[in-house]
């Protein structure tokens, strides 16, 4: 009887530790795969929002004589 439920224990504990493992490779196989889109979102982003910035340069004369005195 006690063989049994070792033996029951032991499958038990197989499939357990089976399934434990394969839950952790999913998870990170879909870390992998959710890292790789947000970096590809990112990037889309970033080339939109430079392709559709707009640049304002703004120029300015300083005249400052030797003793530091700007006019």
């Amino acid at each position: 009887m006690a063989d049994i439920f070792s033996g029951a224990f032991i499958m038990v504990l197989a499939v357990a530790l089976i399934a434990a493992g394969y839950c952790v490779h999913m998870w990170h196989v879909l870390r992998d795969i959710a890292n790789e889109d947000a970096k590809k979102q990112a990037d889309r982003l970033f080339n939109s929002y430079v392709r559709n910035c707009e640049y304002h340069v703004v120029t300015q004369l300083r005249i400052v004589d030797e003793m530091g005195r700007r006019g």
